[in-house]
């Protein structure tokens, strides 16, 4: 879904099998500012970023 100039997209939590365990949904304007979000979450899981069928971005368990 769309809304305005805001794009959705998907964040999942990937477990250590390569499984995923977890998934929300967040808008943001483009591909940069939706990682930077998915960052700033500090998931204790790896995390992928997905827009409709294309992997924007994959970020690293936040060990810390």
């Amino acid at each position: 879904m769309q809304i305005g100039s805001m794009k959705s997209y998907r964040i999942y939590s990937i477990d250590d099998r390569g499984s995923i365990c977890g998934d929300r949904t967040i808008d943001a304007p483009n591909d940069e500012e939706a990682v930077f979000a998915a960052r700033s979450m500090q998931r204790p899981l790896d995390t992928e970023v997905w827009l409709r069928d294309r992997r924007i971005g994959k970020i690293p368990a936040h060990r810390g």
